[in-house]
């Protein structure tokens, strides 16, 4: 399996909607000096991998990504993060990558992370991924 902010990327990039193209507007992990506007992927700690009594079941992974927006003004990173929501939360039955995402789930709304060194502002939100091998 992709760590899961990679594949989640890769989903966000393939939605027409967003308009948003990896390593131009979208990345992983850490945000560029340029664009001020753009998108941030980070993976999170998430739950524990599913348990059960045999190990053959016990195959779902509890997964979290930070998806973070950042603008010169707290209106227009807040609409990308929350279009973004709106995309995301609740999809199920993808797969991507060789892996199969049961369900994406936003575990809340954009909230004000930070102002940035160019104080450009950074608005985030947790999302709740189950997936597993497809």
């Amino acid at each position: 399996m992709n760590s899961t902010a990679v594949d989640i990327s890769t989903i966000l990039a393939a939605d027409t909607t967003l308009a948003l193209t990896e390593a131009t507007d979208l990345y992983i992990s850490r945000f560029p000096d340029n664009p001020d506007e753009c998108v941030l992927i980070v993976d999170n700690p998430g739950n524990p991998p599913l348990l059960t009594l045999s190990k053959s079941t016990s195959d779902y992974f509890n997964s979290s990504v930070n998806i973070q927006a950042r603008a010169i003004d707290y209106t227009t990173a807040w609409d990308q993060l929350f279009a973004i929501i709106e995309f995301l939360h609740a999809s199920s039955n993808i797969v991507e990558a060789g892996t199969y995402y049961a369900l994406i789930r936003a575990l809340g709304d954009p909230q004000l992370l930070h102002y940035d060194k160019n104080d450009r502002v950074v608005v985030h939100v947790n999302f709740e991924v189950q997936r597993r091998d497809n």
